[in-house]
Order: C-alpha cells, then structure tokens, then sequence
C-alpha cells in the first residue's frame, strides 16, 4: 500500500510538473524556416532572441525576462525563435543591429520588421512586444518603433541597470575629466621645452626632434598621469614571426622606449613615464632619448646593445622603502617581492628597470605563432616592454627615466608590473591551449 501511495504521489508531481512545462514559452532553436512555417500558419510574427553564450545581457535576459508569466503570457502571440550568433555568422548583421543581446521581428515571409538591441526589463520588453505586434497588426509606422521603444526603456529601467548606466556615466565624465586635464598636462610641458609643434587629429601633438617625428600624449591612467611618446616606421617585408622577433629584441636592448607593432602595417617606438614630476628639462631629456633611439634603430634590425652603465641603487631603494616595499641585494641590483612575484630591480646613469621573467621562449612551439601578437602588445600595455634575450627567453619590464621619480610613481610601476605579467601569462596559456 506504501509503496503504491508513493508511485502515485510521483506520478502527481511528474503530471504537475509536465503541466507546468506546457505553460512556459516555446522556443524553436537554429530554424528559422520552421519558425516562419510556424508563423505563415498561425499569421504572427517571429520574435527572435540572437545571442551568444559569452555574453551577460544575454543570460540576464534569459533569466529575468524570459522566465516570467508577464512574458510567457504576451509570448503566446509570437513564434520565438532563438539564435546562437557565434553559430550563424551574419545572422545578426541582417537585422540592422551591431550589439547582443539583440530582439528581432520577422515577418512571416521572413523579412526583418523591426529589431533593438539591448537588454531591458520585463515592463519594458513586454511593452515592446504588445507596442509592435500592434503597430504590425494595425499596419502602422515601423520607422516609429526605434523611438517608442527607447522611451519605453527609459520609463521602465531595472533599478540595478539604472543604477549600472548612473554609474557608467559617472565614470565616463570623470573619464573624460581627467583626460582633458591630462591633455593639457602634455601641451603644459611641452610648451615649457620651447620646441614647436602642432596638434594633430586625435588631440595628440606633434613635433619634430632631431629629425625624428614624434607624436606626444598624456593618458589619464588608473591612478596616474602618463606622458606618451611615440614614432612609427612602414612594416619591413619579410616573415611577420622574425620581425616580431627582432622587434622584442631591439626592446631588449634599449634602454627607454618599446618597440613594437602599432598596426598590421607599421612598426612603432612608443614611451609612457608618469609626467607627475617631470619640468622642461627632464620632458625634453625624454624626448631626446627617445629620437636617439629611433635614429638608431632601422626596422627590420636588431639595435646594437645599449649599456646604460651602473647606476646608484641607494636612491631607488630609499625610493621603495618609501612606497612600503622591502628589497635585498642581488646580482648587481635589487630583488622586490610584490604580488607573489619577484621582480629585479636595476639602475642605469638616467635611468631604472623593473624586471620579471615571462617563464617562456620564442622558440617554443606553442610561442612562436604568438610572437607577432606579442611584439603588438608589447606596444599598447602602457610603461610595460616585452623583452627578447639572445636566447630568446622572454621578459616584461618597466623602463624609465629616474628625474621625476618619486616614491608613488615606483608604488605605481611595482604593484603594476605583476598584473601586467599575469594578464600577458594567461593570455599565452589561453592562446596556445596550455593548462
């Protein structure tokens, strides 16, 4: 008796269950001929949700709105259709929209009747639904659709996105704040070297120093400002994995500057340093060193080595024990635990170096098709150099000037250096699949 009490109290919550199910919305997956089937028969149109599963609008989306009785209930004048866009290259582009997650329309003879990108709460999204199968029905304006159903975003926002975009914008403005004080930090310098120049179209400025074109930027960075200087030259010819290879050993073998690959047709030296500190003559030292190293370096050649000399390590010790780092003597510099990782430190006549190795080498097999992709990088990732050695181990270092140094720059370069090197260890593991 037991036992049958509990098979048909099963069977009630299998029963409820399966109920249950029927209920929620049906989605057709990848057919979109079925779905216009489905809709040619039942004279709807097709909703289609084109997402992707790295996206997180896309999982809110589906969590928060799909799953609701307010959409289940307006989803019963719809055929639903969902579309995996990594798995449909150029579905998306059809509908108009650039961004995931993205809402389409389709009318039964397959043609796009409206589509929004974006995510929006259950209010608003079932207000969009009703608002356009209304207007579709009644054969109204689709060209109003873009406008009414950006109103009804605004007017029903998720109080968390709200919060979010509040957020956001600060952010933004802030952003844009301290980009324009920066902007004017790089004209105040450079205006203070006496060399001329001109703005160029990205606000940048450009000048020339001994011969050389350089183009001159400050970038509001984290928690500091960085003076940006940068040359660039046409890419050699020849094979792209070699040229990258000799351009992370010219790194190697400067002491200011990086070289590396700006875009897919140029080869680029690029310094940033903290401009807190700099005056007229340590910025027009900087530049100075830089056009001498661009006047000394051909593309497509490897520099001859630059020995900066043996420096006074007692500054930049005083200079960490200031900014909370214990250092210990070794091997002809410092060693500076930060982050799990330690980190050389070395001074030359002008200059000081923070190094760390990479743990890999060019001529790894998993490396190699990488090093192109590590010669452009090395370029874009602020202060940061990815060093070549003769036998093609590679490192990351800071490289900078020692006039201006103070012990907040340092604080900036040390607790930097380690995030910068992980961020470029796991981009490698990802690339060549290693664990």
């Amino acid at each position: 008796m037991k036992a049958w009490v509990l098979m048909a109290s099963l069977g009630a919550v299998l029963l409820g269950a399966s109920v249950a199910r029927a209920d929620e919305p049906q989605w057709i997956r990848k057919d979109e001929a079925a779905a216009l089937k489905a809709a040619a028969e039942s004279g709807k149109l097709v909703l289609v949700d084109i997402w992707a599963d790295w996206c997180t609008w896309c999982t809110r989306l589906d969590e928060k709105v799909f799953t609701t009785p307010e959409f289940a209930e307006a989803a019963k004048d719809f055929v639903l259709l969902k579309i995996d866009s990594d798995a449909n290259k150029g579905y998306l582009e059809k509908t108009g929209q650039r961004g995931l997650p993205t809402t389409a329309f389709l009318t039964p003879d397959g043609k796009v009747y409206f589509a929004r990108a974006g995510y929006m709460w259950t209010p608003a999204y079932v207000a969009m639904m009703k608002l356009v199968n209304e207007t579709w029905k009644t054969g109204g304006d689709a060209g109003e659709l873009a406008a009414k159903t950006q109103k009804l975003d605004e007017d029903n926002m998720e109080p968390e996105v709200k919060a979010m975009m509040e957020e956001g914008e600060r952010r933004r403005a802030e952003a844009e704040r301290r980009q324009a004080e920066a902007a004017a930090k790089a004209e105040e310098l450079v205006k203070a070297t006496g060399l001329d120049y001109t703005k160029g179209d990205s606000g940048n400025l450009v000048l020339t120093v001994n011969g050389v074109e350089l183009s001159i930027a400050c970038l509001a960075a984290e928690a500091q400002t960085l003076l940006s200087v940068a040359h660039s030259w046409p890419m050699p010819e020849g094979d792209p994995t070699d040229i990258a290879k000799t351009i992370l050993g010219s790194n190697a073998n400067v002491v200011i500057g990086t070289f590396g690959m700006a875009r897919a047709n140029e080869v680029s030296l690029h310094e940033q340093v903290v401009a807190d500190g700099l005056n007229a003559d340590t910025t027009k030292a900087l530049l100075d060193a830089v056009a001498a190293v661009a006047n000394a370096y051909t593309p497509g050649e490897t520099l001859a080595r630059q020995d900066p000399g043996t420096g006074d390590l007692a500054p930049i010790k005083a200079l960490l024990t200031e900014a909370g780092f214990a250092s210990t003597d070794a091997d002809g510099g410092l060693t500076v635990n930060a982050g799990n990782t330690d980190i050389k430190v070395t001074a030359g006549i002008t200059t000081f170096a923070l190094y760390v190795d990479l743990g890999l080498k060019t001529d790894d097999e998993k490396v190699a098709p990488l090093v192109p992709s590590l010669a452009a990088i090395s370029g874009v990732i602020g202060s940061a150099k990815i060093l070549a050695a003769e036998d093609g181990s590679l490192g990351l270092a800071f490289v900078g000037p020692t006039a201006g140094l103070d012990s907040a720059a340092m604080k900036y370069y040390v607790d930097n250096l380690p995030r910068v090197r992980t961020g470029v260890s796991r981009w490698v593991q990802q690339q060549s699949g290693q664990k």
